[in-house]
């Protein structure tokens, strides 16, 4: 830097570095790959006067800047800092990328109320913030081409502030004017009613001044609690930390009641309006936080209703319609673990919104990255359901293709994310219809992307939690594919991540209980049995401690399906050990958290399944442990918990056995064994005929009749169904 040689040339090469740094973006500051002509263009510099200054910084003893100094710089030659360290141990670097971030943030400021003023939402600007404003363009004198990396709306901004500059003179020159003329009017007047005069204007300016400070100082309370409540409270900077959950139930309480007070505001201002109705979605998030349910979709009701009216009367203006679109979103993600119904409704209104503004402004990277955030959300909800799986994988698709459009527009760790998450989600969509080698690429490309964001922010909690769940849901899918060892592999990268989190908070206990139980299972896999009970128990004890701390547990199914597994898994190692008893128990209770799943407000096929298969696990160890009259009951609960072809021909299956078994029942008198025979007999062929009627295949039902339904295939009732199956 020193080696310029005129302050113009230093002043240039600030300039360079400012533009090749992002700190809106990402406040840790990222790297901004900028072409020499732009360069040039920001500036206000000739090409050869800017590739003079670079070449200074990217000489081999320094190589500050990229390309190397071999690679001739030309206008479409793309220029970028070295290394992001740069950004943190150069302190020239780190005060100019501050001075960048804050003549960013006020030109955003200038430009979001000039866009206010042009949709008739927002007034013109007055002392102070038009003289602050005025400073800033002299001191910093904005281009356009500068101003396009932020808001290429510059023309606009500037105009607002001319416009407000003007509107400002002709307000003082109207009221010098008519001071002049009141003077004159009252010359002749006594003295005394000249004061009164005088008084009465001054009043009148301090009453202005002081409406217009309270306007100002209410947006930026607004503001000020809505930044705390994202960065801290709701989002993922506190919700996830150890040891601080009492502190961020204060701050909760804190933002509850300040955003309490808001609705009681009865301003008519569109503007402030517009405010209160995001204040009650913020009051719906807090509610959700401290477990009022009712109180959170009241919250975001209202908030709804407000945007709606705001739509109406101004003629559905994008700001209005784009914070309605984002509460339908919100209001979805606040119904779907208890309403899916309401749910789907609320994201299906959301998407309209949304996708209505993306059609109008296309570049615009708010309105498409709140698209993709619902098509996401939505892709959740109707995952659950097993006939809608192609409507699931269009929605995260669709999501996808939003957010790697985003990513390659605009570098910021946020689409990114977002992008991660929603492959996650596919991956697993395909993971539960067993299209593996589609679930283990999209995997992969998930857990790439999630890792990438680790190396940039080692410190992230959130970046690291995250990755975690995603090796471990590859864990679950090599364990699925029988590939023990890639699974153990993945489960335990899995278990390094959430145990360097520290004591997990309920959050992360409830993903580090399901990794120990994804661990037991591959290790079951690979006849280390031992480890495995040791893992099963240490994942119970983390859901025992969940269910004693967390008052709603029951009503969350999937805990309760998770901890309903973990006891499922524990009771077929106990069951391959001979140890019925203890099998017993454990699928008992499996059952027990699995019906809790079921008759929660949000249930899914997935949770009959498991319920389903909890109950013809019982049936099976009863079996052999000998009591086949509890095993027929279990068989029959089997069926009933999920009535799909396959469960209810398995369960059939069972009742099989217990007819086989009943039958060799030499504890019972000829005439009570006949009796009872007869009855598990008629019980499993009505389980077979509900089968075959519910489409299980006839070919496989043909090969096990004299293998498996050897008692049973003489029977009338049994053969009708073999002839009433042909003729269909």
């Amino acid at each position: 830097y020193e080696d310029l040689e005129s302050d113009r040339d230093r002043d240039i090469a600030a300039t360079i570095f400012k533009a090749l740094t992002d700190t809106i973006s990402d406040s840790r500051g990222i790297r901004r790959p900028t072409t020499v002509g732009q360069l040039s263009l920001i500036t206000e510099a000739s090409v050869p006067d800017v590739a003079e200054i670079i070449d200074v910084f990217r000489r081999m003893d320094r190589s500050f800047l990229m390309p190397p100094l071999d690679s001739p710089l030309k206008r479409g030659t793309i220029v970028d800092v070295s290394h992001e360290s740069l950004m943190r141990v150069w302190n020239r670097l780190i005060e100019w990328t501050r001075e960048e971030a804050s003549s960013a943030k006020t030109y955003l400021r200038v430009s979001s109320t000039a866009a206010r003023y042009e949709h008739g939402i927002g007034g013109l600007w007055r002392d102070p913030d038009l003289a602050v404003a005025l400073e800033w363009r002299d001191e910093t004198q904005p281009t356009a081409a500068w101003a396009a990396r932020y808001d290429p709306a510059y023309e606009r901004a500037m105009s607002f502030l001319d416009k407000s500059k003007a509107e400002q003179d002709r307000r003082i020159a109207e009221t010098r004017r008519a001071r002049r003329a009141k003077l004159q009017t009252a010359w002749g007047v006594s003295v005394l009613l000249l004061v009164f005069a005088m008084y009465a204007w001054l009043q009148q300016q301090r009453a202005e001044r002081e409406q217009f400070r309270a306007e100002q100082n209410f947006e930026l309370a607004v503001r000020s609690v809505d930044e705390m409540l994202n960065d801290v409270a709701i989002e993922e900077s506190l919700a996830d930390v150890p040891q601080t959950e009492q502190l961020r139930q204060q701050l909760l309480e804190k933002a509850r009641l300040f955003f309490e007070q808001l609705k009681q505001d009865p301003s008519a201002d569109p503007s402030l309006r517009l405010e209160l109705a995001h204040a009650q979605r913020r009051l719906g998030n807090i509610y959700e936080s401290q477990g009022q349910r009712q109180k959170a979709e009241a919250a975001h009701q209202l908030g709804i209703s407000q945007l709606e009216d705001l739509v109406t009367e101004f003629g559905g203006q994008p700001v209005y319609r784009y914070r309605l679109g984002e509460a339908y979103n919100w209001f979805g993600e606040q119904l779907r673990p208890y309403d899916s119904v309401r749910a789907e409704s609320a994201y299906d209104r959301a998407l309209e919104l949304q996708t209505e503004l993306v059609d109008e402004f296309p570049e615009n990277f708010e309105y498409r990255y709140e698209l993709g955030r619902t098509y996401n959300n939505r892709g959740i909800l109707v995952s659950n359901q097993a006939d809608r799986a192609a409507e699931a994988e269009q929605s995260f698709s669709d999501a996808i293709g939003i957010f790697e459009s985003l990513r390659d527009s605009r570098s910021t760790p946020l689409a990114t994310l977002r992008l991660a998450r929603t492959k996650n989600n596919l991956a697993r969509l395909l993971r539960a219809n067993r299209r593996y080698a589609d679930a283990e690429r999209v995997f992969g490309e998930a857990i790439a992307l999630q890792t990438e964001l680790v190396d940039e922010a080692p410190d992230s909690r959130e970046y690291r939690e995250g990755l975690a769940r995603m090796y471990n849901n590859l864990g679950n899918l090599h364990l699925m594919q029988g590939n023990e060892e890639l699974a153990l592999q993945a489960n335990s990268e899995a278990r390094r991540l959430y145990e360097g989190l520290a004591t997990p908070v309920h959050g992360l206990q409830n993903e580090l209980a399901n990794s120990y139980n994804t661990r037991g299972r591959i290790l079951a896999g690979m006849n280390r049995n031992d480890e495995a009970l040791s893992a099963y128990r240490t994942a119970l004890r983390q859901f025992q401690q969940l269910e004693r701390e967390l008052a709603d547990f029951d009503n969350d199914p999937e805990l309760n399906s998770r901890y309903g597994n973990a006891h499922a898994n524990l009771a077929i190692l106990f069951k391959q050990e001979g140890r019925f008893a203890d099998a017993e128990t454990q699928v008992s209770e499996a059952i027990r958290y699995f019906g809790n799943a079921v008759n929660s407000p949000a249930p899914s096929t997935d949770y009959a399944r498991n319920l389903a298969s909890a109950n013809w696990l019982l049936a099976d160890i009863r079996l052999d442990s000998g009591k086949y009259a509890g095993a027929a009951d279990a068989a029959e609960a089997s069926a009933t918990a999920a009535m799909d072809s396959a469960t209810v021909y398995s369960a059939a299956l069972l009742l099989a056995r217990v007819v086989e078994i009943a039958a060799d029942d030499e504890t019972l008198v000829a005439a009570e064994r006949e009796q009872v025979v007869e009855s598990y007999s008629t019980r499993t062929v009505e389980l077979i005929r509900a089968a075959v009627e519910a489409g299980y295949p006839l070919e496989r039902f043909e090969a096990d009749v004299d293998r498996k339904f050897g008692r049973l295939r003489n029977r009338p009732d049994f053969r009708q169904i073999l002839l009433d199956s042909r003729e269909d």
